[in-house]
């Protein structure tokens, strides 16, 4: 009943919005570790090696 008063174009950017909000939550929530892990030093420095030999 509270869209009865609103025309399409209010509802669609609504509805927009709700998908907008929980689509930034669901990639919150699953991105949220990927930054937070340090490289491993032996594999850097195997890596750095590697390249002082090329």
């Amino acid at each position: 009943q509270d869209w009865d008063s609103q025309n399409a174009t209010q509802i669609a950017s609504e509805v927009c919005g709700f998908v907008t909000i929980v689509a930034g939550t669901f990639l919150l929530h699953k991105t949220r570790d990927m930054g937070n892990t340090q490289p491993d030093s032996d594999s850097l420095r195997a890596d750095c090696e590697l390249q002082e030999h090329s």
